[in-house]
């Protein structure tokens, strides 16, 4: 797209401005879609899909609409859903989401949870095995005081999430060690080499919360 799809309000909430997108621009359309490619009920989520003035018609050396369905709705990749009042809510990258017991899990929603807890200056989250159709959370936490809080962020889970998505591992790691791109995102195919390497194959030391094991 070329220019904006959504924007935030001035009279927005800082609450609303730190959890959505904002609303749909006027001559810009968005549809929630799921993997059947039917569109989702309000409220649920579902591949984020745009169409509006400024689209472009595909990427150089690609065959021309790549990308656009039949409507011609931009198919961005991105998952999220529209609340009641209109906000566009982004959950994650649907290349991203990983699959723990048949459910699949969004690791930025885990991430935002274990972030907000006071010892943890940030946290990633990976599926390992990585190619695996079933896979265990493991969340790599950058700690403010340098020390392993497990039985403090499993308690935290255990509040904040539902059951599939609170049962993980834990890496104390450096910010130092995180590896990021050149658009300082976090590469979580190598996030998911460091888990392995300081897991070291094994499973992780250290009490764990009932449901985190």
């Amino acid at each position: 797209m070329s220019g904006y799809v959504t924007a935030l309000s001035w009279r927005d909430t800082g609450e609303k401005r730190a959890s959505s997108l904002g609303k749909v621009l006027a001559e810009i359309a968005v549809k929630i879609v799921a993997k059947n490619g039917h569109a989702c009920a309000p409220g649920v989520t579902g591949e984020i899909r745009v169409r509006g003035l400024g689209m472009f018609d595909g990427c150089e050396g690609e065959p021309v609409r790549v990308g656009i369905d039949e409507a011609g709705y931009f198919c961005i990749g991105d998952l999220g859903f529209p609340d009641e009042a209109g906000q566009l809510h982004f959950v994650g990258r649907r290349k991203d989401l990983l699959r723990c017991k048949g459910v699949n899990v969004s690791p930025l929603e885990v991430e935002a949870v274990l972030g907000a807890h006071p010892t943890a200056e940030a946290a990633f989250v990976v599926g390992l095995p990585p190619d695996a159709s079933d896979q265990r959370l493991v969340a790599l936490v950058v700690s403010r005081d340098g020390q392993g809080h497990e039985q403090e962020w499993c308690e935290w889970c255990e509040r904040m999430l539902s059951t599939y998505k609170r049962r993980a591992a834990f890496v104390v790691v450096q910010p130092g060690e995180l590896p990021f791109g050149p658009t300082s995102k976090p590469q979580r195919d190598q996030l998911a080499l460091l888990a392995l390497a300081r897991l070291s194959g094994a499973e992780p030391k250290g009490p764990l919360a009932p449901g985190c094991a």
